[in-house]
């Protein structure tokens, strides 16, 4: 399983909406099928997070929304490769 975590800084009203929407858009456009998509308020914001069963599908969507992303290894330890991905992503 792959993990990405992403912020949604508190703004309007709308927030949250808009950017799950984008999101479940942009999903759908690709086909892609997350396992998990879950949400939590924090004070600076709304934390999503979606579990991908592929580590591509993940590294995409993390590239397209700013997110970070972890490995959940089998003795459930987690893995950032957060800067490894947005480091190749800024040599572009």
């Amino acid at each position: 399983m792959f993990l990405v975590e992403i912020c949604i800084p508190k703004g309007t009203k709308n927030t949250l909406t808009v950017g799950m929407t984008a999101m479940r858009q942009w999903l759908d456009h690709r086909r892609f099928e997350p396992s998990i998509f879950r949400h939590t308020l924090t004070s600076r914001g709304f934390i999503i997070q979606i579990d991908f069963k592929l580590k591509a599908e993940a590294v995409e969507f993390s590239r397209n929304f700013g997110g970070c992303i972890f490995s959940m290894a089998k003795d459930t330890t987690m893995i950032d490769y957060s800067s490894i991905y947005n480091n190749r992503v800024g040599d572009r």
